[in-house]
């Protein structure tokens, strides 16, 4: 196995109203060919990333199909003490609504 290690971020994702599990990855042909084995990851143009609906199972899956193969940061992803969940809000229905709904969320987050 090759040392050079690819990586993940995970982020939070709402796409048309339901939570997705964002995954920025690297430029790695071992990470793209599990992503493509799988059936639940989708390319997200609007994101530029792949994703999953977020559920306990689909990230289970996601850290044991990766595991020794590419560091997964949850840093955007996990709950810390001195962290920040930014969540990326998107409506397909309604631009004025996504910009709405996201200076509404950043406010509360003071960002």
């Amino acid at each position: 196995m090759s040392k050079n290690f690819g990586h993940i971020t995970l982020k939070h994702l709402i796409i048309k109203e339901e939570k997705h599990i964002g995954l920025q990855v690297s430029a790695n042909k071992a990470i793209h060919a599990i992503i493509e084995s799988q059936n639940i990851f989708h390319w997200n143009d609007w994101f530029n990333m792949y994703n999953a609906p977020n559920n306990k199972e689909n990230l289970n899956l996601i850290f044991n199909s990766f595991k020794g193969i590419a560091w997964i940061n949850g840093a955007h992803f996990f709950e810390g003490k001195k962290r920040k969940i930014i969540l990326i809000l998107f409506h397909l229905n309604s631009i004025a609504n996504e910009r709405k709904l996201l200076v509404n969320h950043m406010s509360r987050l003071r960002i």
